[in-house]
């Protein structure tokens, strides 16, 4: 062999890993490779001239000796076969033995393993063990030593193998609670099972690791160990912390914003909040600064001392903005003053923040309408104080929630003045609010609305169906026509005048508006708020102007055609009776019979209508008195005979019992004298009449009948309507004013009776009414 090869297998034989010795065939060592030296940590001078069995306990000198020197070239396991390394205890190993030559003399070479090698001696296993990213360790189950350990073991605690081989965790100070895993081990070889555990290892630099640690036995040729193996779960728990933090942020958050939701500025709870903040960022101080835009000074108006820590009286205040415009400029340009370690201040801010044993200050800037009105500040008396980039994304979520209350609290404030003088106004107005949760049903009254109907707030459910058992009835399809359309969107809002029943029972005209103001998340409305506003005298004069201008235009229309004929008639029948005097007895009293009639109509025409007229401008007076029906029957019946006798009419009266009334005269024989008038007049020829009297303890009851034309039902209302003045030409064609029959019910009500018409067209008319006797 040359030197060449001499050297490349020098070099082979000191890479090998395993524990390699080559003696001659008495034991006495040869040579040895360089993991003998590393491993068991003794020197060639030691080795030199030494046995093998030597480096063996002498209990094993017969097991080693027929290991290497009477099976040779065979691959041998002896269990419990341990090697005595120089510095430490009994290292458990596997011995191979192979005859040789060394330097031209017979030798033996011995290769020893260390006994976790021979558990992986499969190749998949050994590589399962050596690449695995756990850290896996085999440890003597008496000693505790280490026998084997991965590469991901001595990587993540920075060991090299000589160092960690033979020596156990207590020598190498791994586990920062050693009882912990002395337990640990303890617990796994009682019971036989595998245990996990949760354990600090500290690396070989001092590093912490926090790892998920399991440790079971594992037997070889009936010994036992312990197998280890543990799982770096640091960056997890990096990261759980950090979580921790966030979701303790955020709860620490929506908490902040609760408390800030209902704030105002009369109540505690800014420094509740700010005590919150306080405890959690663990600083001496903190406070809310408020601006003075006209003084340019920010004076702390709430603030949180650390009941831990001595606070001086001398405490930052107040800042003027005129002295230290740094402090402003940093604040609204660059978001934040953040002085963490007074040696490296601004000479400005350091000198203003001396006075105050101020070691270390965060202050972040507060808007309302995006205008600077203040500052957060917290600040450490006591030692410098480290904010992490959470902590600042934290405290600044906190200063813009601050910005958003002292906001609110500014539009609550002028709200509260709005909504005081809305109120005023309603309540001046004496208008009435509602506010209709479409949704639910539930409604609101405001106390107006509730007083236009005469109820107290109270009395008044707040449901839609007690609104609708209060709207006319009808009226209602239209009010809910009009909301319909203005939900379907043909209408911009929502109007409608209609009746509302009072708590007395009568009727208001009220005019309603209102609008849709939200939706729901399916576009259906919600929401619906409006008002009501009492146009019921306003109604009521309309009304009454309809009807004065309805009867304004009957009036003229009366004296237009009803007074301008018969008088031109009258005229008429004069002219001929002047002008021709060969006129005979005869046709002269023909002509003079029509002109009484011509008269008598037109007398009792302009009656009526000067009746009619005093009665609306409230002229004609109630006189009541007792009276004799009977009498104003026959007076009547002698002021009308002449219009019967013309139509062969025979009247008949009926009369049972007391005939006497109280009430007024001049309205009843006015209203009896139309009543015979009216019943002629729609009489057929040759018919009859029947006029009655009928008296009971408290009322007289007048009765009139014919058999004539009769009148629908549809007429009658027309006849009592305030509107026009109805009437229809009687059996002769006569022609009527329309005033009689509204002017009959008219007086009938006034003397405290009532009027009745019963009716059948071509059948005839029965029209009664009753009065008073007392």
């Amino acid at each position: 062999m040359n030197l060449t090869e001499v050297s490349n297998y020098q070099g082979i034989f000191n890479d090998i890993g395993d524990l390699l010795f080559i003696t001659n065939s008495e034991g006495q060592i040869l040579e040895v490779n360089n993991a003998v030296f590393s491993i068991l940590g003794y020197s060639s001078h030691e080795l030199s001239g030494k046995n093998i069995l030597d480096l063996f306990p002498a209990k094993q000198h017969g097991k080693v000796k027929a290991t290497i020197f009477k099976h040779p070239n065979e691959k041998r396991n002896f269990s419990g076969i341990k090697i005595l390394p120089k510095n430490q205890g009994p290292i458990a190993v596997e011995i191979n033995t192979f005859k040789s030559s060394w330097n031209f003399s017979e030798s033996i070479i011995v290769v020893v393993k260390p006994f976790s090698e021979l558990a992986f001696s499969e190749e998949k296993f050994y590589r399962i063990f050596n690449h695995n990213q756990t850290l896996m360790a085999i440890l003597d189950s008496q000693s505790g030593q280490y026998i084997n350990v991965n590469k991901t073991f001595l990587n993540s605690l920075g060991y090299c193998k000589s160092e960690v081989i033979g020596h156990t965790a207590d020598d190498l100070k791994i586990f920062l609670d050693q009882k912990k895993h002395h337990n640990l081990l303890k617990d796994v070889s009682e019971s036989n099972e595998v245990r996990t555990e949760e354990v600090k290892i500290r690396t070989k630099d001092g590093n912490i690791l926090t790892c998920l640690y399991s440790a079971s036995i594992l037997q070889i040729n009936e010994q036992n160990y312990f197998f280890t193996s543990g799982i770096n779960i640091t960056p997890l728990k990096d990261v759980e912390r950090e979580l921790n933090q966030n979701l303790q942020q955020k709860a620490l958050i929506a908490e902040i914003s609760q408390s800030f939701n209902s704030i105002t500025k009369s109540t505690p709870k800014f420094n509740e909040t700010l005590e919150l903040i306080g405890n959690y960022i663990n600083v001496t101080r903190m406070g809310i600064f408020e601006f003075d835009k006209k003084s340019h000074t920010a004076t702390c108006n709430y603030e949180w001392c650390n009941p831990k820590e001595k606070i001086s009286d001398n405490r930052f205040n107040k800042i003027d903005f005129n002295k230290h415009p740094l402090w402003e400029k940093l604040l609204i340009e660059e978001g934040e003053v953040f002085i963490g370690e007074m040696k490296g201040a601004p000479k400005e801010i350091k000198a203003f923040l001396s006075h105050f044993n101020i070691e270390s200050v965060l202050a972040l800037p507060l808007f309302i309408d995006q205008k600077f009105s203040g500052f957060l500040e917290f600040e450490n008396g006591v030692n410098q104080k480290a904010f992490n980039p959470g902590d600042i994304i934290f405290l600044k979520t906190v200063a813009n929630i601050t910005s958003n209350t002292f906001e609110r609290i500014k539009y609550h404030t002028l709200l509260n003045e709005q909504k005081a003088q809305l109120k005023m106004a309603i309540e001046n107005t004496g208008i009435g609010l509602w506010d209709w949760n479409i949704l639910t049903g539930e409604t609101y009254f405001n106390e107006n609305w509730a007083q236009m109907l005469g109820f107290d707030p109270d009395e008044l459910k707040p449901c839609l169906k007690k609104w609708r058992e209060i709207v006319h009835p009808d009226d209602l399809p239209d009010v809910q026509e009009a909301f319909q359309k203005h939900s379907s969107g043909l209408t911009s809002n929502y109007k409608s005048i209609h009746r509302i029943k009072t708590k007395s029972g009568d009727w208001k005209w009220i005019m309603d508006s209102g609008k849709i103001i939200s939706h729901d998340s399916e576009g259906n409305p919600a929401r619906a708020i409006g008002i009501h506003v009492d146009i019921h005298h306003q109604k009521e004069t309309e009304n009454e102007l309809r009807v004065a201008n309805a009867t304004k235009n009957k009036f003229f229309s009366i004296i237009a055609h009803d007074l301008r004929g018969p008088i031109a008639s009258l005229l008429q029948i004069s002219e001929v009776i002047s002008q021709n005097e060969d006129i005979d007895e005869r046709t002269l009293k023909q002509f003079f019979n029509s002109q009484l009639e011509i008269s008598k109509n037109t007398f009792d025409l302009l009656e009526n209508l000067l009746s009619w007229a005093r009665q609306n401008e409230n002229q004609l007076k109630y006189k009541p008195r007792t009276i004799e029906l009977n009498k104003i029957i026959d007076y009547c019946i002698r002021e009308n005979s002449f219009r019967a006798k013309s139509k062969g009419i025979t009247i008949v009266v009926n009369q049972a019992g007391p005939s006497k009334a109280f009430a007024d005269e001049d309205m009843i024989k006015l209203t009896i004298r139309n009543l015979l008038s009216n019943a002629i007049k729609f009489s057929h020829e040759n018919g009859t009449i029947e006029l009655g009297i009928k008296s009971n303890e408290e009322h007289a009851s007048f009765y009139i009948k014919d058999y004539g034309l009769g009148i629908s039902q549809e007429n009658i209302q027309r006849i009592f309507s305030q509107e026009e003045f109805f009437t229809t030409p009687g059996t002769s064609h006569e022609k009527g004013s329309g005033l009689g029959l509204m002017l009959c019910k008219t007086f009938v009500e006034q003397n405290k009776g009532q009027l009745n018409i019963d009716s059948e067209v071509n059948a005839g008319t029965t029209i009664s009414f009753t009065l008073p006797i007392h």
